[in-house]
């Protein structure tokens, strides 16, 4: 018999692969609109899970344990609503649950259902951090930086929304709205930068990251998509392919100078390159073009010092005008700095800071340090780093910044 602690980790691995699976298998058979109720009967299929698999042994197939159990609840709950023996087939209901096409196909029609433009965006993201991504209410929490009960909220008043819209999860994959695919790649997008950034102790979510490259090699390989799909797909790959080369032996954070390239898997960054490669002169474009663009320039080159700044600092000034942001100039200013020009990203850098919150940013003092530090102002370079470690709580981040002020503090002794 599996003790309980084997049992719980063999759960949570399941919960986090089929949660969404299951909910949307549901939806799609039971004839349910209601969200909740799917998500109560996947609920009370992983908890009887943990009770008869702690009390007996974890099955041989314990997914399709998972699968024929939550298939009979649901079966059970359209008999009690229905007084009569629901219409459904069990045998394409239990073959789709098993099926990796079906599933596919179920959980891209959750990812546009999620997209409803009777949600806010912020909801629509949560949403599918839930239902498409299967994070647990507390994880989309430490995500957001927000409270728990503001999320248990917001997911209840997106329940009720979908409930009052009719929103339709059993619409054909080819007759989803075409307008919510700017929602579902910004979706995924957000989801895979979530996982990119330090959090926490722990440097990168890649699970988070390759669960948003998943979604977008199903929206591709679906042909449910547009110009801007992908242009965000190789984006993904691109900056997947590092993972590996940011953390040294010890576990630390290591910035785009410090890596080993030999550490980046170059399959990926050819796949990136061929997908990039065949949609850079599209006659639409987007910001994921340009950010491939950037993304690319960099995985090309055969080392930090060699990467063509001066290229990526013009993409930045391109990007602004399709997205005018203060992180697209923060951006452009470390591009300037390394191309050898530290006094135009100081005055970027100052024009900026005319931005109150911009100012307390600790990407923005970090930025602001490396640009005085090149400027040979140490003492100054110094300050910021020390108000960048006040505004950070990432583990990796904090010893990343400790780091450059031990270096910053040498050179001013």
């Amino acid at each position: 018999m599996a003790a309980p602690e084997d049992v719980t980790t063999v759960v949570d691995k399941l919960y986090r692969r089929h949660f969404g699976r299951l909910v949307a298998a549901i939806l799609r058979h039971a004839g349910l609109d209601d969200i909740e109720t799917a998500e109560d009967l996947v609920q009370e299929t992983f908890l009887a899970a943990c009770k008869n698999w702690t009390e007996h042994v974890i099955p041989e197939k314990p997914e399709a344990w998972l699968f024929r159990v939550c298939r009979n609840k649901a079966l059970n709950l359209m008999r009690a609503a229905n007084n009569e023996e629901p219409q459904v087939d069990t045998v394409q209901f239990a073959a789709d649950l098993l099926d990796e096409d079906a599933i596919k196909d179920d959980l891209l029609k959750m990812l546009f259902a999620c997209a409803s433009p009777v949600i806010s965006p912020r909801a629509q993201v949560i949403m599918i951090l839930k239902y498409v991504v299967n994070l647990r209410t507390e994880e989309i929490a430490a995500a957001f930086g927000s409270g728990q009960e503001a999320i248990t909220k917001l997911l209840q008043r997106s329940r009720l929304k979908f409930q009052e819209g009719g929103i339709n999860v059993r619409l054909p994959l080819m007759g989803q709205p075409q307008e919510r695919l700017p929602v579902v790649h910004k979706a995924i997008y957000l989801i895979f930068n979530a996982g990119y950034k330090a959090s926490g102790d722990r440097v990168i979510n890649a699970d988070l990251c390759l669960e948003a490259v998943a979604l977008m090699r199903a929206l591709l390989e679906s042909e449910v998509c547009n110009h801007e799909t992908k242009p965000l797909y190789a984006l993904l790959l691109f900056n997947a392919s590092r993972f590996e080369a940011r953390t040294g032996a010890g576990g630390e954070l290591l910035d785009l100078e410090n890596q080993d390239r030999l550490r980046w898997s170059h399959p990926m960054v050819s796949l990136a390159t061929a997908i990039f490669r065949s949609c850079r002169h599209d006659e639409m474009l987007s910001v994921y073009h340009i950010e491939a663009s950037i993304s690319y320039l960099h995985c090309i080159s055969p080392s930090f010092g060699e990467t063509d700044w001066r290229t990526i600092a013009g993409l930045y000034l391109r990007l602004k005008q399709y997205n005018p942001s203060p992180f697209v100039e923060l951006s452009r200013a470390t591009a300037v700095l390394f191309s050898g020009e530290p006094a135009l990203a100081m005055s970027i850098l100052n024009e900026l800071g005319k931005q109150h919150w911009m100012a307390k940013y600790y990407l923005f003092q970090v930025t602001r340090g490396k640009v005085l530090k090149r400027l040979g102002k140490n003492k100054e370079a110094l300050t910021c780093f020390r108000n960048a470690l006040l505004r950070i709580s990432s583990v990796p981040e904090q010893q990343y910044i400790g780091k450059l002020i031990l270096e910053a503090e040498l050179q001013v002794v």
